[in-house]
């Protein structure tokens, strides 16, 4: 049987690279450098990671969800995998081998990697609702801790089960870019 190419970018998984050079210091250096909001914002995503279950992660695009669950995770010497909705859906894995491969590459990261799925969803979830309910009940089954992040609170009446939200603040420009700087010096770029 030909083997299946694995369609995910290599920054698919996420975690601040300092944080594999110089352990929990770097983390803890990067944590303290956010401002007040987004410290409030990192610590509730640490402590709902930490908790285990679904974790929504709503707020404006470029507000740091994802860098602050990355260095939560990294904090707690996980990591985040990115899934994209959309490439989890039938318009762009259109071989159903495919697909089934790519979930099974992220259960097997998340059971023995102990890698937190982090699935990014468009702001309109409703067009990939039926990829999005299959994909969240075969993690759940296997993954103790899954995170989805939005750009707008869309778990309620989508999602069955007991969700934690977390509505990371609205940022200012200059303060996004600062952000973005200091993910970015995380990451090693």
């Amino acid at each position: 049987m030909p083997r299946i190419k694995d369609n995910r970018k290599e920054d698919d998984i996420k975690g601040p690279k300092a944080n594999i050079r110089q352990g929990k210091k770097a983390v803890k250096t990067a944590a303290e450098t956010l401002d007040p909001e987004r410290r409030s914002s990192y610590e509730e995503i640490k402590a709902a990671l930490k908790k285990g279950g679904t974790i929504e992660i709503s707020g404006e695009e470029g507000n740091g969800r994802r860098y602050l669950t990355s260095l939560a995770a990294a904090a707690l010497q996980r990591k985040i995998e990115v899934v994209d909705i959309e490439r989890v859906s039938s318009t762009f894995l259109i071989d159903s081998d495919e697909r089934e491969d790519y979930i099974s590459t992220l259960i097997f990261n998340g059971k023995i990697l102990e890698t937190i799925p982090y699935i990014y969803c468009i702001k309109d979830v409703t067009e990939y609702e039926e990829e999005f309910h299959d994909l969240l009940l075969r993690l759940r089954e296997d993954i103790d801790t899954i995170c989805i992040g939005t750009e707008r609170n869309i778990s309620e009446g989508i999602i069955d089960g007991p969700v934690f939200r977390i509505n990371v603040p609205e940022i200012d420009s200059k303060a996004q870019v600062e952000l973005w700087m200091e993910a970015a010096k995380q990451n090693g770029l």
